[in-house]
């Protein structure tokens, strides 16, 4: 899916990929090695840039109650979100032992996050 409008020249934004497969299976006990193996053997597309939006648990949380959102299997459970964030930083300062994974790795706060996707956008 991702391949063909690639190669016809378009662009693809997704807004979860390979950081956070990484990150939610590490959650659940997966090895990074064994995640990566997979991710090769299955030859899936790695991203030319990833953007990590930092938020903390308790600002996610209000702001999916207040948009009314219905809360996900993980989403309910406070300590499986907290180690969840650990990974994600963990990746990202870590991100640079593996560029071919993610690509360059932009660190956003969450109330950046338009600027800053504004910014990218008019480079490309």
């Amino acid at each position: 899916m991702i391949r063909p409008v690639i190669d016809a020249g378009g662009i693809v934004v997704s807004d979860r990929y390979h950081l956070s497969t990484y990150a939610y299976q590490q959650t659940q006990g997966v090895e990074l090695s064994d995640l990566i193996k997979i991710h090769k053997e299955r030859r899936i597309e790695n991203p030319d840039l990833t953007v990590l939006i930092e938020v903390d648990y308790k600002t996610a949380s209000e702001r999916m109650k207040k948009r009314g959102e219905a809360i996900e299997k993980f989403e309910g459970d406070r300590e499986f979100i907290e180690k969840l964030i650990k990974n994600y930083k963990d990746l990202y300062i870590n991100g640079g032992d593996y560029p071919s994974l993610f690509g360059p790795i932009v660190l956003v706060k969450v109330g950046r996050v338009l600027m800053v996707l504004r910014g990218i956008f008019k480079k490309l």
